[in-house]
């Protein structure tokens, strides 16, 4: 569904059932995976991918891919996309291995140590599998976890 004013750029593909609210707007070679909703007035940059089910919050500027299955608000990933794994009609054992590899992501800076983090956890869903491949195939990077986008932490609040 395109809301009012949401533009497509070209060479995009948008995958079956997603929603782009009023002024979402989509770079050019774009890929939206299916049952993706980008909110009002979100930009997404040419050439990231936003993953299956992922939800972008409003007035959201993306610059980088956009993991399956996650919640991106305040310029960062803010964890999985609950209400939509729950729609997608996923079983309990489904979202709780997505929501303990999204505390993977959150607790670990770099793509190597999330990915041991998985493994060591011993999700082996293949919801957990698509999210890895989607991260290990960036070309543009992950958006990065809104945990850690504040650098003024100290380091004792960075261990709470």
């Amino acid at each position: 569904m395109l809301m009012g004013a949401a533009h497509v750029g070209h060479d995009c593909v948008v995958e079956d059932e997603v929603v782009m609210a009023n002024d979402s707007l989509l770079g050019g070679h774009t890929h939206v995976g299916t049952r993706a909703f980008l909110g009002g007035g979100s930009k997404i940059h040419q050439f990231v991918r936003v993953g299956r089910i992922a939800m972008v919050g409003g007035n959201q500027p993306v610059g980088q891919d956009v993991p399956p299955f996650s919640a991106l608000l305040y310029g960062g990933l803010k964890g999985y996309n609950a209400v939509g794994c729950r729609r997608a009609g996923m079983s309990h054992e489904t979202i709780k291995s997505i929501r303990a590899a999204y505390h993977c992501l959150h607790t670990n800076r770099s793509t190597p140590a999330v990915l041991a983090a998985m493994t060591a956890l011993g999700l082996d869903t293949p919801e957990v599998d698509e999210i890895r491949k989607f991260m290990t195939s960036t070309k543009r990077g992950l958006m990065r976890s809104v945990r850690f986008l504040d650098f003024t932490r100290t380091a004792e609040e960075e261990t709470e």
